[in-house]
């Protein structure tokens, strides 16, 4: 199945609203750091759908696990 991916001026502002909750988007190498929080389901539910979107997106999620 093909992922669909977003035009780049959803890319831009979910990344923008990502960056007030000190979670870095990495457009380039398609990544997203989480690192003030330790799991997917730890994450607030207002920032948690801009890193869902994302993860359908294709993007990788970088975790800190301690």
């Amino acid at each position: 199945m093909k992922r669909i991916t977003p035009p780049d001026g959803k890319l831009i502002y979910w990344k923008r609203k990502l960056k007030k909750y000190n979670m870095y988007v990495d457009l380039a190498l398609r990544e997203v750091d989480v690192a003030p929080y330790q799991s997917f389901e730890s994450i607030p539910v207002g920032p948690r759908y801009y890193v869902n979107q994302l993860i359908k997106a294709g993007f990788n999620i970088q975790i800190k696990l301690f």
